[in-house]
């Protein structure tokens, strides 16, 4: 009985023990049974290193495979993020020596590795802080080699051979083609560098990006490369095929620089402006020019707030909203037939038309006799629609209008025929004077040229016989592009002809962006 309390006491310790014993083991079966999979797979992802290999964007062509958007290969060098922020300076003094080497400024070079965020004005890096972060992409190779050979003195800096986006047109198609960024936070991880912001680089940035491509190496402990493990190549851009013309923008650019010096130099604001040149045969766009406008290579290597903030990001001629003008007399026309007015019939233009209390006037209060509907178009009557349609909106309901009016194709070939003479003996007669109508026939309606091509008599049918001769051909046709671009423009866009893969042309199957025609009322 004596030896109880120590056998009491000895069982105790035993059973202390064992249980230890019990959860060590428990414990140890869980790390290697239970967790063991995710402890290898953190052991390998410490050992392998992923490097994102950009492929090359797809380029942007004219109608007659001209670049409008190409890549030039040029040295980049880049910081990596998260190795600066680790160093006891936080990187500047690697920051320092870079700028140094580069020939820069130090807060030029800290002010591009820096993130975006909402009270950090650019220029700063709005992607991930775990890409590299592109500094400087228009250094010499001689450069881009003495900083990659000396690596201990530029812990976290890179360089590389790598595409840069360049717009051989400069200016020309600015809004048109778009602008590419490095992705935001809200962009999917593992994408391209650079990602299309507007315009066609925008609408159609699947297509031109391309698919990444990845390489997976080995490291030892050092961070030293040992070995290959994966690599899947990256697959170039489609290249994109639109209907633009280079050389028509060109001339279209030109014509409304100088049409806005000129309204400038007659004392008018003209502060913007836009022209348009369609495909008579298929409405196709060749050529969309904007005033003002920026040269896109500006984003390249990154801009200031300042600039930011001072470029015309807006373009007129799809982005802007204009009054539709006189070419909506084409579907007054076709309206008044269906409603059974006779396109024959004999009808007056007096100066002014009364609706309510207020009178709406032509064309300098012009007063043009009386005239069929052919005649009405071409010397484009204003007050003879605004008396049809205010006696069809009576007719129809007024504010509770219930009919709905088709043109039949009698009255659109009508309509057609009139639109011929608007060139030629109408409102921009004097616009295309010396035009080869013989060479290229015209046939449309205009709003701005009867403000600045409209001769200041009573314009006169000259008739088939009595046509202008043929000079200035060239010179007339520029000048009514001018005096139509320079305040108020016609809108149209969808531009895109189709996509080539591998050096075969593959026409777009999906609608244009937008389809808009437009002009301002005189």
């Amino acid at each position: 009985m004596r030896n109880s309390p120590y056998r009491g006491r000895l069982t105790l310790v035993c059973v202390v023990v064992t249980t230890l014993m019990l959860t060590l083991l428990g414990r140890l079966w869980y790390l290697q049974v239970v967790t063991g999979p995710s402890y290898v797979k953190a052991a390998t992802q410490s050992r392998v290193r992923s490097i994102v290999l950009p492929p090359v964007r797809g380029r942007i062509l004219d109608v007659r495979g001209r670049p409008l958007a190409a890549n030039e290969t040029r040295p980049q060098v880049s910081v990596d993020y998260m190795a600066l922020i680790h160093q006891p300076d936080g990187g500047k003094d690697v920051l320092t020596r870079l700028a140094r080497a580069l020939g820069r400024p130090y807060r030029e070079i800290a002010e591009r590795a820096r993130l975006c965020a909402r009270d950090v004005p650019r220029p700063c890096w709005p992607g991930s802080p775990y890409q590299p972060i592109i500094v400087a992409d228009d250094v010499s190779v001689r450069t881009a080699l003495s900083i990659a050979e000396r690596h201990d003195e530029f812990p976290g800096v890179s360089t590389a051979l790598r595409p840069v986006r360049t717009y051989p047109l400069g200016s020309a198609a600015a809004h048109v083609l778009g602008y590419l960024q490095p992705p935001s936070p809200g962009d999917p991880r593992g994408g391209p560098e650079l990602v299309g912001r507007d315009g066609l680089e925008a609408e159609y940035d699947r297509e031109l990006a391309g698919r990444t491509g990845i390489r997976q190496v080995a490291v030892d402990s050092t961070g030293k490369v040992t070995g290959l493990i994966r690599e899947e190549a990256a697959v170039a851009g489609n290249t994109l095929v639109t209907s633009i013309d280079a050389r028509i923008q060109k001339i279209a650019e030109r014509a409304l620089a100088r049409a806005v010096t000129a309204a400038r130099k007659r004392g008018e604001p003209a502060d913007s402006g836009a022209a348009v040149v369609l495909e008579a045969r298929t409405g196709r766009v060749t050529a969309i020019a904007d005033y003002p406008t920026y040269d896109p290579g500006v984003w390249t290597g990154g801009i200031s707030q300042r600039e930011y903030e001072e470029l015309p990001l807006a373009g007129a001629a799809v982005q802007g909203q204009w009054p539709p003008g006189s070419t909506w007399k084409v579907t007054s026309t076709a309206a008044a037939a269906k409603a059974g007015y006779s396109l024959r019939a004999s009808y007056d233009c007096p100066g002014g038309y009364r609706i309510g209390g207020r009178v709406f006037h032509n064309f300098e209060s012009a007063a043009l006799g009386r005239m069929d509907m052919r005649r009405a178009l071409v010397v484009s009557c204003d007050t003879i629609f605004y008396r049809f349609a205010d006696e069809m909106w009576r007719r129809d309901g007024g504010l509770k209008p219930v009919k709905k009016i088709d043109a039949s194709p009698k009255t659109l070939r009508f309509i057609r025929d009139a639109l011929a003479g608007v060139p030629r003996t109408g409102t921009a007669a004097a616009a295309f004077e010396g035009y080869a109508f013989e060479r290229l026939p015209i046939a449309g309606k205009t709003s701005t040229a009867e403000a600045y091509g409209k001769p200041r008599r009573r314009p006169r049918d000259r008739g088939p016989g009595r046509r202008r001769p043929l000079r200035r051909r060239r010179r007339g046709c520029r000048r009514i592009q001018a005096r139509c671009s320079a305040q108020h423009p016609c809108l149209a866009a969808g531009a895109v002809g189709g996509l080539r893969e591998g050096g075969v042309e593959r026409r777009s199957t999906e609608p244009p962006q937008r389809r808009l025609t437009s002009a301002r009322m005189d």
